[in-house]
């Protein structure tokens, strides 16, 4: 867990994972404090003039590890947590026949980068933790995301990791 979107100067991964578990997020250097875990706004942008903000939290790579650290070492309240916001973020809509930048969660880059990283590594955890409604859930947005990238991809590095998220996805959930 060394992901600079998610700390802030200084923070160790224990306090940055109370920070979180709290609903203060910070993505690119930005703090932005939420309600609760439970009530991310992943389509805000809290600096008003950098889209970099949200389009950071939506590839989830910190902040997800960040939880996921926590779990592995048994802190319930972060096993809670990961498996809320896992909850929370696969009801965000996914726009099907739309360009890449379509929304701030679904941008295709990030989608691709997502769908490498954090969700393939996200199986695991909710298989042993999740439970069948949440597993569905997920496998049903994996396969939602794959069709997007499939028939509405860019170019250049982009494609690449577009392609690199299908790829990892269709590895992780080949029955599609």
């Amino acid at each position: 867990v060394n992901d600079s979107t998610v700390y802030l100067p200084g923070e160790t991964p224990t306090v940055a994972l109370a920070r979180v578990k709290h609903g203060v997020v910070v993505s690119i250097g930005v703090t932005k404090d939420f309600p609760t875990i439970g009530e991310i706004d992943y389509e805000c942008d809290p600096t008003g003039v950098n889209r970099e903000w949200p389009w950071q939290l939506n590839r989830l790579n910190g902040f997800w590890d960040l939880l996921a650290w926590g779990s592995e070492r048994g802190d319930l309240d972060a096993r809670s947590a990961l498996l809320t916001t896992v909850r929370q973020w696969l009801k965000i809509p996914i726009p099907q026949e739309a360009n890449g930048y379509a929304s701030f969660a679904h941008r295709t880059i990030d989608t691709g980068i997502r769908l490498a990283r954090v969700f393939a590594q996200s199986l695991p955890t909710l298989l042993e933790h999740g439970d069948d409604d949440l597993l569905a859930d997920l496998l049903v947005s994996i396969f939602m995301q794959q069709e997007r990238l499939r028939w509405n991809h860019r170019t250049n590095n982009w494609l690449a990791m577009e392609m690199n998220g299908l790829l990892a996805a269709t590895a992780c959930v080949p029955f599609n």
